[in-house]
């Protein structure tokens, strides 16, 4: 565990000659040197400035330290345990993404994306976000129109989802497409640039990839996990 993740001790003493030597292995392991990212992090109070120096320098540890003045207040401990949690809180981080930006869902069906819709607005409720970030519609010709409209209007999407649609919308000769087909086809007629994640089922989903990757889609994603991820990249 130490030696493959970035440890942060609580409440913990470097007494322990055990673990002393095991730290000391894995930073010979890991060939730590005086200008290496540090292995682990400690919330340690009233820590003096040449200890936090020696424990960076030789231990590959960054000390937290905060001022009890003279053992009065511990809050600094909690002051940090909140900076922690503002800082890696995937629901905030990912909140904190949303903040001025918009997304066009193209789905009929918006109950199938109910837990995605309460996930977006758990996160900008999250990272204090008031505007819902999400515009929704329900054809491929609708989405164009909201993109164009949007753009001309100063206020261009920030990202495109859409479900798959079999025989859905229509390509320019008329023929029955998907709607992330249709749209990407539309979008890619008239110029309209934006970056498009479909997200349909597994059901002949290494097909379907090829097919709107080619078109100029950024992604295919069938489960909640990797449509977060992927839009958590693409607002990155």
């Amino acid at each position: 565990m130490i030696a493959t993740t970035t440890v942060l001790y609580m409440g913990f003493s470097f007494e322990d000659a055990y673990l002393n030597e095991l730290r000391s292995e894995i930073l010979a392991l890991l060939e730590q040197g005086d200008k290496s990212t540090p292995v682990a992090y400690a919330i340690v109070n009233d820590v003096p400035p040449e200890t936090q120096s020696h424990f960076r320098k030789h231990e590959g540890i960054e000390i937290l330290s905060y001022d009890t003045e003279g053992g009065k207040s511990f809050s600094g401990f909690d002051d940090y345990l909140e900076a922690i949690y503002q800082a890696t809180n995937p629901l905030v981080r990912f909140g904190r993404l949303l903040a001025r930006r918009r997304i066009l869902w193209i789905d009929p069906h918006p109950s199938n994306n109910g837990e995605a819709f309460e996930h977006l607005e758990a996160a900008a409720s999250a990272a204090a976000q008031e505007r819902n970030p999400l515009v929704t519609v329900r054809t491929a010709d609708e989405g164009v129109v909201a993109i164009e409209n949007a753009e001309q209007g100063g206020a261009p999407f920030d990202l495109v989802i859409t479900h798959w649609g079999g025989d859905a919308a229509r390509t320019p000769d008329g023929s029955p497409c998907s709607t992330a087909v249709g749209l990407l086809t539309a979008m890619r007629t008239r110029d309209l640039r934006c970056p498009v994640i479909v997200f349909a089922s597994a059901v002949n989903a290494d097909e379907r990839k090829r097919v709107v990757l080619r078109l100029g889609a950024l992604a295919y994603c069938f489960s909640f996990s990797d449509l977060y991820r992927t839009i958590e990249d693409a607002l990155s």
